[in-house]
C-alpha cells in the first residue's frame, strides 16, 4: 500500500480493535476459491487473538516520540523496545535488541494497521502477548498460513482514556448508638 504513516501521526497510544489481513494481490483471494472470505478469516483470528489476551480496548501499543514502543495488555506492559519507520515498513526491536521483526504500517480511515508476513505473525503474537499456549498459536498459524502472500496483523484506533466520572455523594451522617454492656463475672469458690 501507499506510505501514509509518519512519526507525526503514529506517536501516541493505540488500542487494538480487530485483526487486519491484507493480500499482496487480489488474485490470492480468488485462488482461495472463496472458501474463506477475508471477513471469515478475520473472525477466526479475532477468536484466537482473544485467547492470547489480545482483546479490543485491553491491548494497547504506545509509540513514543523517542522511537520507543511498548505493548500493554490489561494494564501491564508485556513488551517494550524501539521502532523504526522506513517508508511503509516498521521494524520493532525488543528483548534488549536481540529480537527484531519488520511489519507494514498503514493508516486508513483513522485506523492504524500493522501487519506482518503471515509466516512471522505467530512469533510476534506470542512475544507481544507473552503467551505460549501451542494450540491457539498453531490455529493462528494455520489460519495465517492458509495463503502465501497474506499479511496478518492488528488494526488499532487512537486510544482515548476513559473519562473519570465525577461522583457527587451527599455527606453521610452516621449515628452510632452507644450501648453499655454489663459484664458479670462469676467467681467460683
Amino acid at each position: 500500500g501507499k506510505n501514509n504513516v509518519s512519526k507525526e501521526n503514529i506517536v501516541g497510544t493505540w488500542s487494538y480493535q480487530q485483526p487486519s489481513i491484507s493480500f499482496e494481490s487480489s488474485d490470492l483471494l480468488k485462488q482461495a476459491g472463496g472458501q474463506l472470505t477475508s471477513a471469515a478469516i478475520e473472525k477466526k483470528l479475532a477468536e484466537q487473538f482473544t485467547k492470547v489476551g489480545i482483546t479490543a480496548g485491553k491491548f494497547l501499543i504506545t509509540f513514543g516520540n523517542d522511537n520507543t514502543f511498548s505493548t500493554i495488555k490489561n494494564g501491564a506492559v508485556t513488551t517494550s523496545g524501539t521502532y523504526v519507520l522506513n517508508g511503509p515498513k516498521i521494524t520493532f526491536s525488543y528483548l534488549e535488541g536481540s529480537a527484531k521483526v519488520t511489519g507494514y504500517a498503514q493508516m486508513k480511515n483513522g485506523l492504524l494497521s500493522i501487519s506482518f508476513d503471515s509466516s512471522k505473525v505467530i512469533d510476534v503474537m506470542s512475544k507481544m502477548s507473552k503467551y505460549s499456549a501451542n494450540t491457539t498459536l498453531s490455529i493462528i498459524s494455520s489460519l495465517a498460513g492458509s495463503f502465501n502472500g497474506m499479511k496478518t496483523g492488528v488494526a488499532l484506533s487512537k486510544y482515548v482514556a476513559p473519562v473519570a466520572k465525577k461522583t457527587t455523594t451527599a455527606p453521610k451522617t452516621t449515628t452510632v448508638k452507644k450501648t453499655t454492656v454489663k459484664s458479670t463475672t462469676k467467681v467460683k469458690k
